[in-house]
């Protein structure tokens, strides 16, 4: 019975680290990407036009 608890409080433990990663990488990507689009929109807009 005992172990039961304790597996559970662990497994439970386990999910928040997850979601907690989650967070942390979904906001890095975030970031990145507008990080990205910025640098490409910088870059065609030094492009010459064509005619």
């Amino acid at each position: 019975m005992a172990e039961a608890t304790n597996r559970e409080r662990d497994l439970s433990i386990l999910r928040s680290d997850l979601r907690a990663f989650e967070l942390r990488v979904t906001a890095r990507l975030g970031g990145l990407t507008i990080f990205a689009t910025a640098i490409i929109l910088v870059a065609l807009s030094h492009l010459p036009r064509a005619h």
